[in-house]
């Protein structure tokens, strides 16, 4: 069961809405996360995103989250500025009903920025090809097969041509 605040047309990335979802009792709400200020998954940004959305549960029953989607709150707890234990604390203790404050594709929105940055700011390719490790691949690969293939090629390449 859930509901939402704003329909699910023409949402553009960065848009925020509130989301709710109800779970039954002593299930998930069908959603991982990833992030925190105890990570660098993604750089010096220590947001809280969805890693994944699995196949049965709220979250994919109510056609408003996507992986990328950035979590600023549940209910009244921020998730800005919190470690990942804390933000996955927060989903245990939530209760079956939650609301999610979230910003949409801001994962998404994030690496395009990182990528920019990185061209325009004269890094060395040494410098690209680590920034490119440290955030892009992570954001667009983890927890993949694909993902974990291209991580162990890129960074044995790093290792031994690029130090």
């Amino acid at each position: 069961m859930f509901s939402v605040e704003e329909p699910e047309q023409d949402i553009q990335p960065g848009t925020v809405l509130d989301v709710t979802l109800i779970r039954k009792a002593g299930e998930g709400f069908g959603l991982n996360i990833v992030g925190g200020t105890d990570s660098r998954e993604f750089g010096n940004n220590t947001s809280i995103f969805i890693s994944s959305i699995n196949t049965y549960g709220p979250a994919i029953a109510c056609g408003q989250l996507d992986v990328g989607d950035r979590l600023l709150q549940i209910n009244d707890f921020s998730l800005l500025e919190v470690t990942h234990s804390e933000a996955v604390d927060a989903f245990r203790k939530a209760g079956t009903s939650i609301t999610l404050t979230i910003e949409k594709f801001a994962q998404q929105l994030l690496v395009a920025q990182l990528s920019t940055d990185n061209v325009s700011c004269g890094a060395t390719f040494g410098e690209r090809v680590k920034n490119f490790i440290n955030s892009w691949a992570g954001a667009v690969l983890i927890g993949t097969s694909t993902g974990a293939l291209v991580m162990y090629t890129v960074s044995k390449f790093w290792k031994h041509n690029l130090k």
